[in-house]
């Protein structure tokens, strides 16, 4: 028995000893997460709402949660326009997809920016992805100018309508080009082997906003189409 009761003192102490450690770097860092948190929140907040003056942060509680939007507002053409966002969160192909969405008093989307994906990489990470506009020979030759800032599959939202549905369509890469007839048709193009990263963003955004909806009295109110089930047979990352 004698055997038995070092060890198991040892064992106790270094456990002890451990969770010690553990709680002390949790409680030392836990105030400079929350800094870095807020800081790539309001980074976000800049992307989402563009030229927005952000003015407070609110919140509602419903079954789901507690759910927390922006309001900010921006002078255009000499109008005042209202401006809202939040965050959306939903599963995608390999874990949590997070994105902050701003629009305006009219339900057009200004912007949205990817805050956190773990996707597979060369596939759904590409929902990060910033393409250059320049060839190789741009830069030997000295061409190159100010290249792109915003990745292209955020940009592809931009003048989407949320008061209806968006639809996920698979046309390739998105680029300029595309812009006009996609936005017509209120039309994302989804990433080529990512259609369940692309259906995962567009769904976790809708029904955001129809919680927001279902909550927040100064929007109209109106029905937002449910959004579109995606065959997850056809999605292969």
């Amino acid at each position: 028995m004698k055997y038995f009761v070092k060890p198991t003192l040892v064992l106790a102490l270094l456990a002890g000893f451990a969770g010690f450690l553990l709680a002390f770097v949790n409680s030392s860092t836990k105030n400079v997460i929350a800094g870095m948190e807020k800081e790539k929140s309001k980074l976000a907040l800049a992307v989402a709402l563009p030229g927005f003056t952000i003015l407070e942060e609110k919140s509602f509680k419903d079954e789901k949660g507690e759910f927390f939007y922006h309001t900010a507002e921006i002078n255009e053409n000499g109008k005042t326009v209202k401006g809202y966002a939040f965050t959306a969160e939903g599963s995608g192909y390999s874990g949590i997809l997070r994105t902050m969405v701003g629009f305006d008093e009219n339900f057009v989307i200004r912007g949205i920016c990817i805050m956190k994906q773990s996707e597979t990489p060369g596939l759904g990470a590409r929902c990060q992805e910033i393409a250059s506009k320049y060839t190789f020979a741009d830069f030997i030759t000295g061409n190159a100018g100010d290249d792109e800032t915003k990745p292209w599959f955020e940009k592809q939202f931009e003048a989407l309508s949320l008061s209806k549905e968006i639809k996920v369509v698979k046309k390739g890469d998105w680029n300029e080009s595309m812009r006009d007839s996609l936005v017509s048709a209120n039309e994302i193009s989804a990433i080529s082997g990512a259609t369940v990263t692309t259906t995962a963003v567009r769904r976790s955004i809708e029904e955001s906003f129809a919680r927001m909806k279902a909550n927040v009295e100064m929007l109209p109110s109106e029905t937002i189409p449910a959004a579109e089930e995606t065959n997850s047979a056809e999605a292969v990352q």
